[in-house]
């Protein structure tokens, strides 16, 4: 048998030690991304309700409709209504609503706002503002106005 001792190659100790390197880095890293990755599910929650939210405005004010949104089920949803129009109600002074969407927020989601009903169109003067909190208590918060909005992020509530 002819062994060599001058062959170039990796011992079981180098290789031991590089895979001990590459998984002490993969620890460090996820939960950073699993942080990132959080953050930037609760900020496309809040940029889908106020692309929403902004869109029904828009169409409100483009055919003169009364439209309002309710919070639902303990902030885990939202509805969106619009005044009924029919020419046959002789009753004028009561308004009839119509449910044209709804939706149930993701898991550990909820929905924030001072009030349980918001007029949508038309509107006070004053911008709509919700907040959208995840189960880690990070908030963001939408502010609406005229067509527009904005995201504030919060890092961290108390309770």
């Amino acid at each position: 048998m002819n062994l060599r001792w001058n062959e170039k190659g990796l011992t079981l100790i180098e290789l031991c030690l590089t895979l001990l390197i590459l998984g002490l880095i993969i620890a460090l890293a996820t939960p950073r991304l699993a942080g990132s990755y959080h953050s930037m599910h609760l900020k496309s929650v809040a940029q889908k309700i106020a692309e929403e939210v902004c869109q029904i405005q828009n169409q409100a004010e483009l055919l003169e409709q009364e439209w309002k949104m309710k919070i639902v089920e303990d902030g885990r949803g939202y509805l969106l209504e619009k005044e009924e129009t029919s020419i046959n109600d002789l009753n004028l002074d009561q308004k009839k609503w119509e449910v044209v969407f709804q939706k149930k927020l993701p898991e550990d989601f909820s929905l924030e706002c001072s009030i349980e009903e918001i007029a949508i169109f038309p509107y006070d003067g004053q911008p709509i503002q919700l907040g959208v909190k995840d189960g880690k208590n990070r908030m963001i918060t939408i502010q609406i106005e005229n067509g527009q909005y904005e995201l504030f992020s919060q890092k961290h509530i108390k309770k």
